[in-house]
């Protein structure tokens, strides 16, 4: 079962791009993505509590964005308007390849992200 699929847990290959870094199961959503610049694979992203889009997650934000949510399984290109995009909203991740925004780094996301069953290691699981 591939992790590409919205809505399904599966476990997969930490191999296949070493973002998933390890067992836990990831949990995927397609989710919407308004338009912007372009939101590259592993960025941290945040929800909006208005309207439920998601966004590149950054401390200023004061929409609901600012707290960490998921991480984007796939580069989103959105200066062309509003696009659908895969997030993780659980798994186990390679801190290494995360994207952080504006204000936030590992220190800052990674108890936030814990609660929803999002892990950061710095080491991928055999």
């Amino acid at each position: 079962m591939s992790y590409l699929n919205p809505g399904r847990t599966s476990d997969i290959e930490p191999a296949q791009d070493l973002l998933i870094a390890g067992s836990f199961p990831v949990e995927t959503k397609e989710v919407d993505i308004p338009a912007g610049a372009e939101i590259v694979k592993g960025s941290v992203m945040g929800r909006i509590t208005s309207g439920g889009n998601y966004v590149l997650s950054l401390t200023a934000a004061g929409d609901g964005s600012q707290n960490p949510s998921a991480i984007l399984l796939q580069t989103v290109e959105v200066s062309g308007g509003a696009r659908k995009g895969l997030i993780g909203r659980t798994g186990n991740y390679a801190a290494f390849k995360l994207v952080y925004g504006t204000g936030h780094s590992r220190a800052t996301v990674e108890e936030p992200l814990r609660a929803l069953s999002i892990f950061l290691t710095d080491v991928l699981e055999n």
